[in-house]
Formats: structure tokens, sequence, C-alpha cells
């Protein structure tokens, strides 16, 4: 696929996070050539150990139409 995600990180400690994805080996806070409908869930680790976890679904979106 052609999706893409990106994780912007806000309040934790400021130090380094770790990022892990569901069924995705890259541990960034971005993920690319994703599929569409499909649900992505992420883990984010801050340096104390304290993490959230959050999901987003990629949508289709429509075809791109003319009228001449």
């Amino acid at each position: 696929g052609d999706g893409a995600i990106k994780v912007i990180v806000q309040g934790g400690n400021k130090g380094a996070h770790q990022f892990k994805w569901r069924g995705i080996s890259l541990g960034t806070d971005s993920v690319s050539r994703l599929d569409a409908n499909t649900n992505y869930l992420v883990k984010v680790t801050d340096s104390l150990g304290c993490f959230v976890t959050d999901s987003v679904s990629l949508t289709q979106p429509d075809s791109l139409k003319i009228d001449l």
C-alpha cells in the first residue's frame, strides 16, 4: 500500500521514546507502505517505562473522477 502514519508524542518524560507497532517490525515514530482498510496499533514507551497505546484505521480514498 501507499499509506503512512507518523506519531507525534506530547507529554511524558522528554527522553527517547520507544515505538512498537503491532505486526510491523520497525521501531520508529513513522511507518509507510501501509495498506488501507487496516487498523494499526502502536505502543509508545518513554525512558521511565510509562507507556500509552493508540490505534488508527487507514481508509481508502474515493477514486479520482472527472467529467468532460
